[in-house]
This record gives C-alpha cells, sequence and structure tokens, in this order.
C-alpha cells in the first residue's frame, strides 16, 4: 500500500529539480550578442525579440510546471482522503461480520432452546393420559394463566437483540407454565384419585359416558394449540432472523461494491499520477538535451569566430557563417517550440482526463455519503434504544486509543522523513536569489556561473570590443546604446 506523503515527497523533488539552466541561457544570450555585434565590419542593429521572446516562453513553461506540480499535489491529498475512506468502510465491513456471528451464535441458542421446549412438550403429553379423569373435571389446568402474545412481526423489530430478548423471555415464561401445568396435573391426580372411587356412579348416573369421552379430547385439542402457537411464534422469529440476515448480506454486499470502486479510483489516479511524472521527466531529458546541443553549436560558433579570427577572412565570409549559426539556432529554438507545443498538448489531455476523474470521484463521494447517512441514521436508530452507555463509552475508548496509536505513528513516520531529508540536504540556495540586483541580472547570483565569451569587454563610451581582442571602436547612435542598455539591466 502506498503511504499518504508518498506523492507530497514526489512534488517536493519535482520542485527542488530545477527546470532549465539559467547560467546556460545568460550564457547563449551573450553569444548572440556577439553574433550581432561582434565583428568591426557589421552594421545589424541590436534586436532584442529573439531573447525576449526566449525568455519569455521559459517563464511560461515555469509557470504551467509550477501548476501541475500544485495539481500533483491536490492529487495526493485525494488519494489519501480515498484511501482513509476505503479503511473506514474496512471497519464497518468488520462491525457487520462481528454482528453476523452474533445473530448466528443467537440462532443456534434458539434452536437449543426449540429442542428443549419440543421435549418438554412430549413430556407433559405423555403425562395426559395419566391424569384423564381429573383433568377432564378441570381443563383449565393444562391451559396457561394468560393467553399467548401475538406473533410479532418483522416491521415491530428494529433489532436482533431485541427479538433475542424477547424470545427468550417468551421462552423462559412458556417453560415455567408447562411446568406448572405438569406439577398442577399431577398434585389434582393424586387428590382426585379418592375421589373419583367414591362420585363415579354418582356421575356415571349424572353426566354419563360423555364426560369420560371428552375430556381428555379437549385437554389434548387446547395442548395441541399451545404448542401450535409456540411453533408458529417460534417460525416467525426465525423468518425475522432470516430477513434480517438478508438485509445484513445485501449491506455487505453493498459495501464491497464500494470498495472496489474506490479501489478502481485510486488505480486510476495512481495510473495519472505516473504518467504525469513521465511526462515531466521526459519533457526535462529533452530541454536538458537541446541545452547540450544549444553548448555544441555554441562551441561550433567559438570555433568559427577563432578560425575566422585566424585566417582574417573577409567580412562577407565572415557574415555568411554568422547566418548559418544563426540559422542553426533558429532551428534549435523551432525545435523548442514544437516541444512546447506538444506539451501544452499533453497537458490539455491531462487536465480533461483529471476532470472526468474528479468527476467520477465526486459523484461515486456524494453517493456513497447519501447511503452513508442513511444506514447511520437508521443504525442510530437501533443502537440508540437498546445499546448501554457503557458499551458506547467501550468503543469511544478503543476508537480514541486506535486514533492515538494512528497518529503516533504518522508523527513518527513524519519524523523520520524529516531526519532523512536533514541528512540528504536541501540544495543550497542563496537567500537573494528570487530578488534580481542590477550586479547580478535578471537571473541572480546564477549567471556568474556562465562561461565568460574569451577576451571580450561590455560596452564603454557607446562602442563594443572586437572578438580578436583589438580595441577597434564602432559609432553607435543613441538609440543602438539605449537598446544595449536594456540589454544588460
Amino acid at each position: 500500500a502506498r503511504g499518504p506523503g508518498r506523492g507530497g515527497s514526489r512534488a517536493r523533488h519535482i520542485k527542488n529539480t530545477p527546470v532549465v539552466n539559467r547560467g546556460t541561457l545568460a550564457a547563449l544570450r551573450e553569444q548572440q550578442m556577439q553574433l550581432y555585434f561582434g565583428g568591426p565590419s557589421t552594421s545589424l542593429e541590436p534586436s532584442t525579440t529573439t531573447t525576449k521572446d526566449y525568455e519569455e516562453n521559459i517563464r511560461q513553461l515555469e509557470q504551467d510546471l509550477a501548476y501541475y506540480r500544485d495539481l500533483l499535489a491536490q492529487k495526493s491529498e485525494a488519494l489519501c482522503k480515498a484511501e482513509t475512506d476505503l479503511q473506514r468502510d474496512e471497519d464497518i465491513f468488520d462491525e457487520k461480520m462481528k454482528e453476523m456471528k452474533g445473530l448466528k451464535r443467537s440462532v443456534k441458542e434458539l434452536s437449543r432452546q426449540n429442542q428443549m421446549l419440543q421435549r418438554q412438550l412430549e413430556h407433559a403429553l405423555g403425562h395426559v393420559p395419566q391424569s384423564e379423569g381429573p383433568c377432564s373435571n378441570c381443563p383449565d389446568c393444562l391451559v396457561p394463566a394468560h393467553a399467548p402474545s401475538s406473533p410479532v412481526r418483522s416491521r415491530d423489530l428494529p433489532s436482533p437483540h431485541v427479538l433475542v430478548r424477547k424470545q427468550n423471555d417468551h421462552l423462559a415464561s412458556s417453560q415455567e407454565e408447562m411446568d406448572q401445568v405438569q406439577v398442577s396435573c399431577m398434585a389434582d391426580s393424586a387428590v382426585t384419585a379418592c375421589e373419583a372411587t367414591d362420585l363415579h356412579p354418582f356421575s356415571l348416573h349424572m353426566d354419563g359416558p360423555s364426560l369420560q369421552d371428552d375430556g381428555p379430547v379437549s385437554a389434548n385439542v387446547e395442548v395441541e394449540e399451545g404448542r401450535k402457537e409456540i411453533q408458529n411464534e417460534i417460525q416467525e422469529l426465525e423468518d425475522d432472523f432470516t430477513e434480517w440476515k438478508e438485509k445484513l448480506l445485501q449491506e455487505i454486499k453493498t459495501l464491497t461494491i464500494h470498495n472496489k470502486l474506490k479501489e478502481q479510483l485510486i488505480c486510476e489516479l495512481l495510473k495519472t499520477e505516473s504518467s504525469a511524472l513521465e511526462q515531466s521527466q521526459l519533457y526535462e531529458a529533452k530541454v536538458q538535451d537541446l541545452q547540450s546541443r544549444v553548448a555544441e553549436f555554441k562551441k561550433q560558433i567559438q570555433h568559427m569566430e577563432s578560425h575566422l579570427e585566424s585566417s582574417e577572412m573577409q567580412s562577407a565570409a565572415k557574415e555568411a557563417m554568422k547566418q548559418e549559426a544563426l540559422s542553426k539556432l533558429q532551428r534549435a529554438e523551432h525545435a523548442l517550440d514544437k516541444i512546447r507545443d506538444r506539451y501544452a498538448s499533453q497537458s490539455k489531455e491531462w487536465a480533461k482526463r483529471v476532470e472526468v476523474l474528479e468527476k467520477k470521484a465526486k459523484t461515486q463521494m456524494t453517493h456513497q455519503k447519501k447511503k452513508e447517512k442513511a444506514k447511520q441514521e437508521w443504525l442510530d436508530k437501533a443502537i440508540e434504544q437498546h445499546l448501554q452507555k457503557q458499551e458506547r463509552a467501550e468503543r469511544l475508548e478503543r476508537e480514541l486509543s486506535k486514533r492515538e496509536r494512528l497518529l503516533k505513528e504518522r508523527e513518527q513516520i513524519l519524523q523520520q522523513r524529516m531526519e532523512l531529508e536533514r541528512r540528504r540536504g536541501p540544495p543550497a540556495v542563496s537567500p537573494k536569489a528570487g530578488r534580481p540586483t542590477a550586479s547580478h541580472g535578471p537571473y541572480g547570483q546564477n549567471k556568474r556561473k556562465a562561461p565568460a565569451a574569451p577576451e571580450r569587454s561590455g560596452p564603454r563610451n557607446g562602442a563594443w570590443a572586437a572578438p580578436g581582442g583589438g580595441r577597434e571602436p564602432l559609432a553607435l547612435s543613441a538609440e543602438e546604446e539605449q537598446t544595449l542598455r536594456d540589454l544588460q539591466e
């Protein structure tokens, strides 16, 4: 699994890496100035459009790169949030599985109690034929003191805890009633045995044989009705439990589906992040390659200038060589423009993909929040009525300890990461690098690292030094001197 701070470390790494070598750009600008104003017979006017456009393009590329770095940081934060949501859903799934196990245990207990009640009913029915005489005179001994409760429907049961509790109470009361019936029948049989011998002839003359025949039948019918009612209640409880079980299984299925959807979204975010990193690395590699090519062209131009100065060729040939070097530089700039256009098109595609993924994430999050809200309200109504305050306090304490442990672990991870970054050491950056001065130029102190052109001096008194080392001043107009000062600034 990915750590929560991995994307942030990558973003910091990309942010710290330089995009363009500014010293090389400064040297290239100086070389262009030499090409335009280096020779003694050149009559070209100073043009600053190329350098300004080049600097403007580089500035735009840096702004785009900063934007994509911020976008990458936002995506890493969204990935961390998705991981936390996935962990929360896994915790809910574990709680539901625990509830399922508790319900299975309650089902086993109910089946065991059902078997015990059936055995007690069979035992009570076995004692009925022995007490046919006395029970015929008092058929109310087999009937419970109060009528059985009405069957409980599933909509009246808010949770399985209430079902189990009511079922246990009902089974306990029915067991006590059956014990009382058995004891009363046995006692009445012993008491009325003697009376039956004395009153038997009188009962034969007064009541006839109908009392002897109808007494056991009515008792058996009442016992059968009581047993059927108990079995019906047990069957209804089992049906309610199965319905509750099916609901929980359906909720577990929905949770697993949402977890899979979130995992797929995380995988897509990771793929987009990796592709963005690869594209940025490729772009940086291409920029470095072009910089190396520009340096090679620069060396070639210097070699050509030295060859022209040593051989003292004519000014026309020298200008032709300079034009060739300028065409090479223009081709290099054209290649850079192509790469910029390609990068802009790719960035648009990335932005479209990111928007699509954000819309998917928002829709899934809203749908998940609605379902979680409805589910939470339903669970709160079921739990708040029947759970004790002590259980909630213990659960909150466990969650608090778990979160404290997670916070401690994250703090340790952050401390270790800070220690590693402190050992590696950040790149040395001057505090005044972002504040260009008159001595440093537009790029601060980085301009000092640019290789100086051999035997070159700046403009003095409105003239430039020749590249051959000789002092051949050129007469410049006021506008040309002003443009040179602007270039220096």
